[in-house]
C-alpha cells in the first residue's frame, strides 16, 4: 500500500525536486510500521545507488567495439569523461529519495506512536536520516568538485532539501554547507539507531558509523575518518575467511555476509556486465598466487580476457552489471589502516592492514607486513585498496580525494577509437547538472 508514495515519486522523478508533488490517492501512514514499509523499499533504497561511481572509474575497460554499441550516448560519454547534460537519472532519483526520507521524517514527527511502538519510531527517524545522507552524499561525489576544507565555504554545493514542500525554491548550498548536513544526518542517525539490524537492509548504529568514516575519509579528514573507523569496528569487527569460500564457483561470494554492515548496490548498467568489462592485466598482475582473491575475484574468459566474478552482492559471474556501493568491515580496516599511516602511527597501520590480509591470503602463507616510512605504508594501504575494493563506489571516491594530493594522484586513461582519454581535474571529476534542472530552477551550472 505505501508502496503508492514511492511509486507516485518516482513517476514524478523525470522533473526536478520542485516539481514533486504529492498525489491525494497516496495511502496516508498511521504507525511507525506503516513508515518502516516506506523504507523498506529495497528497489528504491538498496538498489537505486547511481551507476556513475562503477562506469567512471578504472576497474575495467572496454573494447571500442562494445563501447560503439552502447545505446546510450550518455553512457559513452560518462566512460571516457565526456561532458554531457542528460545526466537526469544520477540526480533525479536521489532527489526523489530524498523527498520519501522528508515524507516519512515528517510523518515520524505528526504521528502519535504508543508506548510499545516509540523504539520503533526511534529507528524509523534514524533510518530515514541514515538513507538520506546516503543519497546526498552519493550526489555530493558526483556533482560537487573534491571538498577541500580550505575553499569550501566558496565553493558550489547541493541543493538542500529537508521538508516534503515541493514549492521550496531550490538554492546550491555551498560545499561546506553540504558536508554539514550529511555529517549531521548521520550523527542523528547514530543516536537513533539500534546498534545492529536484524537485516543487513536496514540501517544500524555501526553502520552509520562507517558510513561517516567513509565521508570523512572523502574529505581528507584522516583523524576524523579513522575515529569513526574505529567506533564501527570496535563494535563489529568480523571478516571472511577467503579460505574457506569456493574459489571455482560462479557466485563465490555471499549476498548479505557477515562483513556487509549496510547491503547496496547501484543501478544495473550493461557497459559493466561481465562480457563486456574486462580487467586490466596490469591490475591483475597486482596479486600474488597465494593471494586468494588472484581466484576468488577473477574469471578467465574464452579469449583470454579477465572478468570479474567476486562482488559481495552474491552474483558474481552473473553479476549484470551492478556495483557494490554499502559499508563493510574490510573497507573499515583499509580506512583505519590508512588513517593511522597518515598520522605516523605505522604499527597500527601495519596491524590492521595485516589482520585484514592474512584472511585473504592462502592459511599460513601471508607475511606481516612492517613499515618503515608514512609514505611507504600509505602507498601499501593505497594497493590493497586497489585490490580489495574493485567493482565498489569506493574507487571513484578514492580517484577524487586522492587528486587533491600530487604524491599520490591517479590519473586514469581510456583508449577508444584509437584515441587515449585522459580524466583530467578538476572538471573531469564532476558531471553536469540537467539542463531542465537548470532551466527551471536557475540554478548555477557546475
Amino acid at each position: 500500500m505505501y508502496a503508492l508514495i514511492s511509486g507516485s515519486l518516482l513517476a514524478a522523478s523525470c522533473n526536478s525536486y520542485l516539481d514533486l508533488k504529492p498525489d491525494k490517492k497516496m495511502a496516508v501512514p498511521s504507525s511507525a510500521s506503516d513508515l518502516q514499509l516506506m523504507l523498506d523499499n529495497y528497489n528504491l533504497f538498496n538498489s537505486n545507488y547511481p551507476y556513475a561511481f562503477g562506469i567512471m572509474a578504472d576497474d575495467y575497460f572496454v573494447t571500442t567495439e562494445h563501447w560503439a554499441a552502447l545505446s546510450n550516448q550518455m553512457t559513452r560519454n560518462l566512460y571516457i569523461w565526456q561532458p554531457d547534460e542528460n545526466t537526469a537519472e544520477f540526480w533525479s532519483r536521489p532527489y526523489t529519495n530524498i523527498y520519501t526520507l522528508n515524507v516519512v521524517l515528517e510523518e515520524a514527527e505528526r504521528i502519535v506512536t504508543d508506548p510499545w511502538e516509540s523504539a520503533a519510531m526511534t529507528t524509523v527517524k534514524g533510518s530515514a536520516l541514515f538513507l538520506r545522507a546516503i543519497q546526498y552524499f552519493a550526489l555530493s561525489q558526483l556533482f560537487t568538485k573534491p571538498y577541500q576544507a580550505e575553499q569550501a565555504d566558496n565553493i558550489l554545493g547541493l541543493p538542500l532539501h529537508t521538508q516534503a514542500d515541493y514549492s521550496v525554491k531550490s538554492v546550491r548550498a555551498s560545499l561546506s554547507d553540504t558536508y554539514e548536513l550529511i555529517i549531521h544526518d548521520l550523527e542523528q542517525a547514530i543516536r537513533l539507531l539500534p546498534e545492529r539490524s536484524s537485516l543487513e537492509s536496514r540501517p544500524s548504529k555501526v553502520a552509520a558509523y562507517g558510513m561517516l568514516s567513509k565521508v570523512y575519509l572523502s574529505m581528507c579528514d584522516y583523524e576524523k575518518a579513522g575515529h569513526y573507523a574505529d567506533s564501527c569496528l570496535s563494535r563489529y569487527d568480523r571478516l571472511l575467511d577467503y579460505n574457506l569460500l569456493d574459489t571455482t564457483a560462479n557466485a563465490p561470494i555471499p549476498e548479505f555476509n557477515e562483513e556487509v554492515l549496510f547491503q547496496m548496490r547501484s543501478t544495473r548498467q550493461s557497459i559493466l556486465i561481465n562480457s563486456r568489462a574486462k580487467v586490466d592485466t596490469t591490475l591483475y598482475r597486482l596479486y600474488d598466487k597465494r593471494d586468494i582473491r588472484s581466484r576468488l575475484f577473477f574469471v578467465h574468459n574464452p579469449d583470454s580476457s579477465i572478468a570479474f566474478k567476486g562482488d559481495y552482492d552474491g552474483r558474481g559471474i552473473s553479476s549484470n552489471g551492478y556495483v557494490f556501493s554499502g559499508v563493510i568491515t574490510d573497507e573499515m580496516f583499509l580506512i583505519r589502516s590508512e588513517c593511522h599511516a597518515r598520522q605516523n602511527q605505522l604499527e597500527k597501520a601495519a596491524d590492521d592492514l595485516n589482520h585484514l590480509l592474512a584472511t585473504r591470503w592462502e592459511t599460513g602463507k601471508f607475511e606481516p607486513l612492517r613499515f618503515l616510512t608514512a609514505d611507504e605504508a600509505i602507498t601499501a594501504i593505497l594497493e590493497e585498496r586497489r585490490k580489495q575494493l574493485l567493482f565498489r563506489d569506493s574507487r571513484w571516491i578514492d580517484i577524487r580525494r586522492l587528486s587533491l594530493d600530487p604524491k599520490y594522484a591517479i590519473t586514469p586513461t581510456r583508449q577508444i577509437e584509437g584515441r587515449t582519454y585522459s580524466l583530467d581535474p578538476p572538471d573531469g571529476y564532476v558531471l553536469l547538472i540537467p539542463n531542465y534542472v537548470i532551466e527551471r530552477s536557475g540554478i548555477q551550472q557546475n
